[in-house]
Protein backbone atom coordinates (compact mmCIF):
# COMPACT_ATOMS: atom_id res chain seq x y z
CA UNK A 1 0.00 0.00 0.00
CA UNK A 2 1.72 3.14 -0.62
CA UNK A 3 1.48 6.37 1.07
CA UNK A 4 -1.19 8.03 -0.92
CA UNK A 5 -3.35 5.08 -0.68
CA UNK A 6 -2.63 5.14 3.50
CA UNK A 7 -3.16 8.73 3.65
CA UNK A 8 -6.12 8.73 2.25
CA UNK A 9 -7.77 5.49 4.01
CA UNK A 10 -5.82 7.52 7.41
CA UNK A 11 -8.25 10.63 5.91
CA UNK A 12 -10.90 8.38 5.12
CA UNK A 13 -10.73 7.33 8.82
CA UNK A 14 -10.28 10.80 10.29
CA UNK A 15 -13.18 11.89 8.23
CA UNK A 16 -15.61 9.41 9.50
CA UNK A 17 -13.85 9.45 13.08
CA UNK A 18 -15.29 13.04 12.43
CA UNK A 19 -18.14 12.66 11.00
CA UNK A 20 -18.67 9.57 13.80
CA UNK A 21 -17.85 12.12 16.75
CA UNK A 22 -20.28 14.47 15.29
CA UNK A 23 -23.05 12.02 14.98
CA UNK A 24 -22.25 11.14 18.78
CA UNK A 25 -22.40 14.46 19.79
CA UNK A 26 -25.45 14.81 18.22
CA UNK A 27 -26.65 11.24 19.40
CA UNK A 28 -25.99 12.82 22.97
CA UNK A 29 -27.51 15.62 22.65
CA UNK A 30 -30.62 14.08 20.67
CA UNK A 31 -30.24 11.45 24.64
CA UNK A 32 -30.07 14.66 26.74
CA UNK A 33 -33.14 16.00 24.60
CA UNK A 34 -35.16 12.50 24.96
CA UNK A 35 -34.04 12.53 28.53
CA UNK A 36 -35.57 16.01 29.01
CA UNK A 37 -39.07 14.90 27.13
CA UNK A 38 -38.92 11.44 29.33
CA UNK A 39 -38.97 13.75 32.52
CA UNK A 40 -41.55 15.70 30.79
CA UNK A 41 -43.82 12.55 29.78
CA UNK A 42 -43.05 11.73 33.72
CA UNK A 43 -44.50 14.31 34.91
CA UNK A 44 -47.84 14.46 32.67
CA UNK A 45 -48.23 11.01 32.98
CA UNK A 46 -47.94 11.14 36.53
CA UNK A 47 -50.25 14.09 35.76
CA UNK A 48 -52.63 12.02 33.79
CA UNK A 49 -52.33 9.25 36.83
CA UNK A 50 -53.55 11.67 39.07
CA UNK A 51 -56.46 13.00 37.00
CA UNK A 52 -57.50 9.26 36.19
CA UNK A 53 -57.11 8.36 39.84
CA UNK A 54 -59.59 11.59 40.84
CA UNK A 55 -62.06 10.81 37.32
CA UNK A 56 -61.69 7.01 38.86
CA UNK A 57 -62.79 8.10 42.28
CA UNK A 58 -65.19 10.01 41.05
CA UNK A 59 -66.61 7.91 38.83
CA UNK A 60 -67.10 5.07 41.27
CA UNK A 61 -68.73 7.92 43.49
CA UNK A 62 -70.76 8.53 40.40
CA UNK A 63 -71.64 4.92 39.77
CA UNK A 64 -72.71 4.36 43.42
CA UNK A 65 -75.19 7.42 43.26
CA UNK A 66 -76.48 5.79 39.97
CA UNK A 67 -76.54 2.42 41.76
CA UNK A 68 -78.63 3.87 44.69
CA UNK A 69 -80.91 5.90 42.47
CA UNK A 70 -81.02 2.45 39.96
CA UNK A 71 -81.93 0.90 43.51
CA UNK A 72 -84.42 3.47 44.25
CA UNK A 73 -85.90 3.09 40.71
CA UNK A 74 -86.08 -0.76 40.79
CA UNK A 75 -87.64 -0.29 44.56
CA UNK A 76 -90.17 2.23 42.87
CA UNK A 77 -90.80 -0.12 40.10
CA UNK A 78 -91.59 -3.20 41.88
CA UNK A 79 -94.06 -0.85 44.11
CA UNK A 80 -95.61 0.49 41.27
CA UNK A 81 -96.02 -3.48 39.76
CA UNK A 82 -97.72 -3.99 42.87
CA UNK A 83 -99.92 -1.04 42.86
CA UNK A 84 -100.50 -1.16 39.08
CA UNK A 85 -101.87 -5.12 40.61
CA UNK A 86 -104.13 -3.53 42.75
CA UNK A 87 -105.24 -1.08 40.37
CA UNK A 88 -105.92 -3.72 38.18
CA UNK A 89 -108.01 -5.98 40.99
CA UNK A 90 -109.94 -2.96 41.63
CA UNK A 91 -110.58 -2.87 38.35
CA UNK A 92 -112.15 -5.68 37.97
CA UNK A 93 -114.01 -5.53 40.85
CA UNK A 94 -115.18 -1.82 39.86
CA UNK A 95 -116.34 -3.57 36.41
CA UNK A 96 -118.15 -6.08 38.45
CA UNK A 97 -119.86 -3.44 40.24
CA UNK A 98 -120.39 -1.44 37.24
CA UNK A 99 -122.12 -4.54 35.51
CA UNK A 100 -124.29 -5.21 38.49
CA UNK A 101 -125.35 -1.22 38.81
CA UNK A 102 -126.03 -1.91 34.46
CA UNK A 103 -128.48 -4.80 35.61
CA UNK A 104 -130.15 -3.41 38.08
CA UNK A 105 -130.73 -0.14 36.01
CA UNK A 106 -131.98 -2.22 33.28
CA UNK A 107 -134.29 -4.08 35.65
CA UNK A 108 -135.22 -0.54 37.11
CA UNK A 109 -136.10 0.55 33.93
CA UNK A 110 -138.22 -2.51 33.25
CA UNK A 111 -140.10 -1.84 36.34
CA UNK A 112 -140.21 1.89 35.57
CA UNK A 113 -141.93 0.59 32.14
CA UNK A 114 -144.38 -1.29 33.94
CA UNK A 115 -145.13 1.17 36.85
CA UNK A 116 -145.86 3.48 33.89
CA UNK A 117 -148.01 1.36 32.00
CA UNK A 118 -150.10 0.53 35.70
CA UNK A 119 -150.22 4.04 36.22
CA UNK A 120 -151.56 4.35 32.63
CA UNK A 121 -154.41 2.05 33.43
CA UNK A 122 -154.47 3.43 36.78
CA UNK A 123 -155.49 7.06 35.21
CA UNK A 124 -157.93 5.38 32.98
CA UNK A 125 -159.43 3.20 35.77
CA UNK A 126 -159.58 6.76 37.64
CA UNK A 127 -161.37 8.50 34.99
CA UNK A 128 -163.92 5.37 35.11
CA UNK A 129 -164.20 5.97 38.25
CA UNK A 130 -164.84 9.15 38.42
CA UNK A 131 -167.63 8.64 35.66
CA UNK A 132 -169.14 6.53 38.09
CA UNK A 133 -169.09 8.65 40.86
CA UNK A 134 -170.64 11.23 38.76
CA UNK A 135 -173.15 8.64 38.03
CA UNK A 136 -173.56 7.74 41.26
CA UNK A 137 -173.86 11.44 43.06
CA UNK A 138 -176.78 12.15 40.50
CA UNK A 139 -178.33 8.92 41.75
CA UNK A 140 -177.74 9.55 45.29
CA UNK A 141 -179.23 13.12 44.21
CA UNK A 142 -182.53 11.04 42.97
CA UNK A 143 -182.38 8.57 45.98
CA UNK A 144 -181.90 11.59 48.52
CA UNK A 145 -184.83 13.78 46.73
CA UNK A 146 -186.85 10.63 46.47
CA UNK A 147 -185.86 10.31 50.55
CA UNK A 148 -187.05 13.50 51.39
CA UNK A 149 -189.91 12.61 49.42
CA UNK A 150 -190.24 9.59 50.94
CA UNK A 151 -189.49 11.42 54.32
CA UNK A 152 -192.09 13.97 54.13
CA UNK A 153 -194.63 11.20 52.86
CA UNK A 154 -193.56 9.35 56.58
CA UNK A 155 -194.14 12.66 58.01
CA UNK A 156 -197.54 13.24 56.38
CA UNK A 157 -198.61 9.55 57.32
CA UNK A 158 -197.16 10.01 61.04
CA UNK A 159 -199.44 12.57 60.83
CA UNK A 160 -202.29 11.18 59.28
CA UNK A 161 -201.57 7.83 61.98
CA UNK A 162 -201.41 10.74 64.73
CA UNK A 163 -204.88 12.01 63.75
CA UNK A 164 -206.29 8.43 62.62
CA UNK A 165 -204.89 7.22 67.16
CA UNK A 166 -206.60 10.79 67.78
CA UNK A 167 -209.96 9.69 65.98
CA UNK A 168 -209.77 6.00 66.66
CA UNK A 169 -209.22 7.18 70.69
CA UNK A 170 -211.95 9.79 70.33
CA UNK A 171 -213.96 7.15 68.10
CA UNK A 172 -213.17 4.84 70.76
CA UNK A 173 -214.22 7.10 73.80
CA UNK A 174 -217.43 8.02 72.01
CA UNK A 175 -218.61 4.41 71.52
CA UNK A 176 -217.44 3.67 75.29
CA UNK A 177 -219.82 6.42 76.69
CA UNK A 178 -222.44 5.75 74.29
CA UNK A 179 -221.58 2.12 75.59
CA UNK A 180 -221.65 3.42 79.14
CA UNK A 181 -224.93 5.42 78.62
CA UNK A 182 -226.98 2.55 77.34
CA UNK A 183 -227.28 3.63 74.20
CA UNK A 184 -226.27 0.60 72.71
CA UNK A 185 -228.16 1.54 69.61
CA UNK A 186 -231.09 1.56 71.40
CA UNK A 187 -232.92 5.06 71.03
CA UNK A 188 -233.54 6.46 74.66
CA UNK A 189 -236.56 7.76 74.70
Amino acid sequence: MTNEELERKMEFIVEHQAQFASDIQQLGDAQARTEQNLVRTEQVVSGLANVVDQGLRVTQEGFRDVNAKIDVLVNSQIALTQAQSRTEENLKNTDAKIDALVDSQIALTEAQSRTDENLKRTDENLKRTDENLKRTDENLKDVNAKIEALTQAQSRTEENINRTGENLKNLIALVDRYLREGRNGESRR
